[in-house]
């Protein structure tokens, strides 16, 4: 039979288990993994890709892996003709050519971002919610009031539902239906004796 310490101990195991996008993702045109980053590290990703687009970086310091999202999202927007192979032999890569063709992509790639960190923040928002719905249920189940503390263990577990693994707040919410069925069961009226 489930105890006040089987509530706590389900508690700790769910707590910060799920704070963010935690699963891969192919998010946008640019086919972003958003997988364990944060919605502040997505911003500044869409500031870079803006200062890019805004000529402020200049075309020598832009890295190869900037360089090869560029060429990704040129081929995407149909600018095949702005991607190049530069170099020679083994040491040859693609790169977009033109000024105007680099500043639409990485105007294209400072916007992703910017939506992925806006989505990345209804995640963790989501997330602080849900964790915020189990500390009610564990302060309801304290109190004595099961009804409120299965009510906010259910919450927190639609909140979760909507997301990919892990469901840190389901095994709180069979503890919760344990203990809601004790305290029921203790609260009827004893059965009348057979006489």
């Amino acid at each position: 039979m489930a105890t006040i310490n089987d509530v706590w101990s389900a508690f700790d195991k769910g707590e910060h288990q799920w704070t963010g996008c935690d699963w891969p993702t192919h998010y946008g045109s640019a086919d972003l993994d958003l997988n364990g980053m944060l919605s502040s590290e997505a911003d500044k990703a869409a500031d870079h890709w803006r200062a890019i687009a805004a000529d402020e970086v200049a075309y020598g310091e832009v890295t190869t892996e900037a360089e090869d999202c560029l060429v990704q999202v040129a081929r995407q927007l149909r600018l095949s003709r702005a991607v190049a192979l530069v170099g020679r032999n083994h040491e040859s890569h693609s790169e977009v050519c033109g000024k105007m063709a680099r500043l639409v992509c990485a105007e294209t790639l400072a916007r992703e971002w910017e939506f992925a960190s806006h989505w990345l923040e209804e995640i963790e928002s989501d997330a602080l919610w849900a964790e915020d719905e189990a500390q009610r249920a564990v302060a309801g189940a304290e109190a004595g009031d099961w009804d409120g503390a299965w009510e906010h263990a259910c919450r927190a577990c639609s909140i979760e539902s909507g997301y990919h693994h892990p469901r840190p707040w389901r095994h709180l919410k069979q503890v919760m239906k344990g203990m809601c069925r004790r305290e029921r069961m203790a609260a009827l009226p004893p059965a009348p004796k057979a006489q």
